[in-house]
């Protein structure tokens, strides 16, 4: 960000708005989003202000897709360490009913406690219906049990008037975009401002952007003709190849491509540690090591190499 296009004003501003921006920006450049965003609600008026605060926010908030984990494996959901037996042990008392509590939650005949879906049959109606409503909107295909609560930032307000012609602008219109697909969530209306006619595309930005909002959405060929547009642009992305790569989800055709890759060029690394990681997500470690060793021997002073190597032996062993 431009910190000179925060610092120009005209003549009639006063003396503690600026401060106020001063410090706000300050806020920004050390990372306190937060303390950013809410510095910024004490001047709705300030466009300055305004932008900053959605900046803030949205770097509050921003994740990389790309590299989110967010399900396991069908190996670690059947092996999991922590699922409790069954069957209880002679003379024990596993399957004995646990004592009431007063305070405490109901608990189910595993010792777990129940949720608050299951403790009131009379709201059982009204609480599925909402469950199954969540379940088919755009955030519901990428929540997460351990990251569905609620983060602790402001609500930064309604964009309100002063927004109506940002789509038009070239350096509000991204933020915008940003703030809304990051911060907001609002899949729809991101995906409105980005379907918009604009002028100038050249590196197919708003294509790629396009095809992110899709893919959330569920749309997933439309999302690859976006994809498609975006790699076919005059200066394309890198990433737009990696969520190309997402969409389609082929990790056999793949797997082949590096294979033929490696029938020419017999010691290309990153071929080998694709064709590596392949096989090791693919629960064949036997596999796995065989090409992990390979780029061992090619690449023996490597800082890449150790951590995944390590990785991969406390997987196993």
């Amino acid at each position: 960000m431009n910190g000179a296009a925060l610092q120009t004003h005209e003549p009639g501003d006063s003396a503690a708005g600026m401060e106020l921006v001063q410090r706000a920006l300050s806020l920004y450049r050390r990372r306190h989003f937060t303390e950013c965003a809410e510095l910024c609600q004490q001047e709705p008026s300030s466009k300055q202000l305004q932008w900053l605060g959605m900046l803030a926010l949205t770097q509050h908030a921003w994740l990389d897709e790309l590299e989110l984990e967010g399900l396991q494996s069908l190996a670690e959901e059947l092996l999991d360490n922590q699922a409790t037996a069954q069957t209880g042990r002679p003379g024990t008392s596993l399957r004995a009913p646990p004592p009431p509590t007063s305070g405490g939650r109901p608990m189910t005949r595993e010792g777990r406690p129940l949720t608050g879906l299951r403790r009131r049959p009379r709201s059982r109606t009204a609480t599925q219906q909402g469950v199954e409503r969540a379940l088919y909107t755009a955030g519901g295909r990428t929540a997460r049990p351990t990251t569905a609560a609620p983060a602790a930032v402001p609500e930064f307000g309604r964009l309100g008037a002063a927004a109506s012609g940002w789509p038009d602008k070239p350096w509000l219109s991204k933020p915008l975009f940003r703030f809304l697909y990051h911060q907001r969530g609002d899949v729809r209306q991101a995906l409105e401002l980005a379907s918009q006619e604009r002028s100038t595309d050249c590196c197919g930005w708003w294509s790629l952007q396009r095809g992110r909002c899709l893919l959330r959405l569920g749309m997933l060929r439309e999302a690859e003709h976006q994809f498609r547009k975006a790699a076919e642009a005059g200066d394309p992305q890198p990433r737009t190849f990696l969520w190309l790569a997402k969409a389609l989800h082929d990790l056999q055709r793949s797997a082949k491509l590096y294979r033929e890759l490696l029938s020419q060029d017999a010691v290309n690394v990153e071929a080998i540690a694709c064709v590596a990681t392949h096989h090791f997500y693919a629960d064949q470690p036997e596999m796995a090591l065989r090409f992990y060793r390979c780029v061992c021997i090619l690449l023996m002073q490597s800082m890449h190499l150790t951590p995944n190597w390590t990785y991969f032996l406390n997987r196993e062993f």
